[in-house]
């Protein structure tokens, strides 16, 4: 009777120690699942945010350039810079200064 019991419990002990590893290893495996989701997650909000900021600044150059480059005034000072002496490029550099300045 006593033996019995012995074998009992220690079939109820060594149960429990198996239920345990088996628990703590899917627990585990869980965890790195959901670790590999949020990582997963923190990527692609980092791409999207990426993403988002690129497209404000390239927004933002596309209207600079319409606004501010893409004039008649800048365009034909820039035209007159490109194409005269070393005088006539400080003299239309100083121009786009004061219109840049305004």
């Amino acid at each position: 009777m006593f033996n019995s019991f012995k074998i009992v419990v220690l079939s109820i002990v060594v149960c429990g120690l198996i239920f345990q590893f088996l628990l703590y290893y899917i627990l585990k495996y869980d965890n790195q699942k959901v670790i590999n989701v949020l990582e997963i997650n923190q990527k692609e909000k980092f791409v999207q945010a990426y993403n988002a900021v690129f497209e404000h600044y390239e927004q933002l150059s596309k209207v600079l350039f319409i606004e501010v480059v893409n004039n008649k005034d800048i365009l034909s000072i820039i035209h007159e810079a490109l194409n005269g002496d070393e005088q006539a490029k400080n003299i239309q550099r100083e121009k786009l200064f004061k219109l840049y300045r305004r």
